[in-house]
């Protein structure tokens, strides 16, 4: 008689039976789990360890001929371990909480988004107006030559320290013909890509950018790339 799967426990072959997996195969899987720790392999009958603790359940008879490519015990059961919950349930809270901080982000650029129709003489025009506020100062990020990977990090201090908490955005393409504009809180490029893998020092040391570089470096130009006939992107902080 097969046992149903419980909230925390069942036997590999109910489990085979509610999944339609391979009974053998699904066996295997979840001895390795409980070898790791993962899962424990208990007796349901309380006889003692399960199968993979020097056990001596005795092994599930072959099938109508058709051998199984692993014996599976009839009163085999795994059940998780608390501290697995707990984990499985802190990277829940953490995926939720990033989720919601994605939502945030999108929030915030959307809210903020302007779109017009504009030649790349206007959008040129506009772009000179927000560098002339900043004077002859260098960009943050240089790219020279993406193709070639060539990016330069300018890691300048302010000289007078001046504070920034805002990050701005304009874009154009000439395939839409269309200047983009949008701004969203400096702070949630905390959890940006490019800081945490730049911030664990994944990312290589040339293209390393934190939240810090863009604080120390005060207002100005983080990026200013253009592809003449192509496309223009300017992102600055305030």
């Amino acid at each position: 008689m097969r046992s149903t799967p419980s909230h925390d426990r069942a036997t590999a072959e109910a489990l085979a039976e509610e999944t339609r997996c391979h009974e053998g195969t699904l066996y295997r899987f979840l001895r390795a789990l409980a070898n790791t720790g993962i899962l424990q392999e208990v007796d349901p009958a309380g006889r003692g360890p399960g199968p993979n603790e020097n056990s001596d359940l005795p092994p599930r008879p072959q099938a109508h001929g058709a051998a199984l490519e692993s014996p599976v015990p009839d009163l085999y059961s795994l059940h998780v371990r608390t501290w697995v919950k707990v984990s499985f349930a802190g990277l829940a809270l953490v995926i939720v909480g990033f989720s919601a901080l994605a939502g945030t982000a999108a929030y915030f650029v959307f809210r903020n988004l302007e779109t017009r129709s504009a030649t790349e003489a206007e959008t040129l025009r506009d772009f000179d107006g927000i560098r002339a506020r900043f004077g002859a100062r260098q960009p943050l990020v240089e790219i020279v030559n993406p193709q070639a990977g060539d990016i330069r990090v300018n890691r300048l201090v302010h000289p007078e320290g001046r504070r920034v908490n805002t990050l701005h955005v304009l874009t154009w393409n000439v395939d839409d013909g269309e200047l983009l504009r949008t701004e969203a809180p400096l702070w949630l490029m905390r959890f940006s890509t490019v800081n945490v893998l730049s911030t664990v020092g994944v990312a290589p040391a040339k293209f390393r950018l934190t939240v810090q570089d863009v604080e120390r470096y005060g207002p100005g130009i983080v990026v200013d790339y253009r592809r003449a006939g192509q496309n223009h992107v300017l992102i600055w902080v305030e």
